[in-house]
């Protein structure tokens, strides 16, 4: 059973979080683990209702949160999982990483309403930035 000490309150990027610090802890080679294990030699900033300053997404965040807390990556739709991977990568959730890994995610944008890729444009024949014919 945790005590109410285990408890932390985090702002990331402005969101704020309440986990606890074995959560945060389940990887121990993971920064988030180093950052918050007992002992730990970083030095965190806190806001003024005491909570745990991160400055990055929360938006990216909050998947990995879930991920520690239960072991499932699940990213809900609207959030860039591109994004999430790099704050996988940040942090040091390698294994969480690994499943968004870019060879594993699709290089092409969807368009939800439609169902189908966007595929990239090149330049128009009106565009003055484009490389005249030869």
């Amino acid at each position: 059973m945790s005590s109410d000490s285990d408890y932390l309150d985090l702002n990331v990027g402005g969101r704020r979080f309440t986990t606890t610090r074995s959560t945060l802890c389940r990887i121990s080679d993971s920064m988030l683990a180093r950052m918050f294990e007992e002992g730990s030699q970083f030095r965190l900033a806190r806001d003024g209702q005491n909570a745990v300053l991160i400055d990055r997404d929360g938006s990216y965040f909050a998947p990995l949160l879930n991920y520690l807390r239960h072991g499932e990556l699940v990213v809900d739709p609207g959030v860039n999982a591109a994004g999430v991977y790099e704050e996988a990568k940040y942090f040091g959730l390698d294994d969480c990483a690994a499943q968004l890994a870019p060879e594993r995610r699709r290089a092409r944008t969807w368009d939800e309403s439609e169902r189908t890729p966007h595929k990239p444009r090149g330049p128009s024949r009106n565009d003055p930035c484009a490389a005249p014919n030869d």
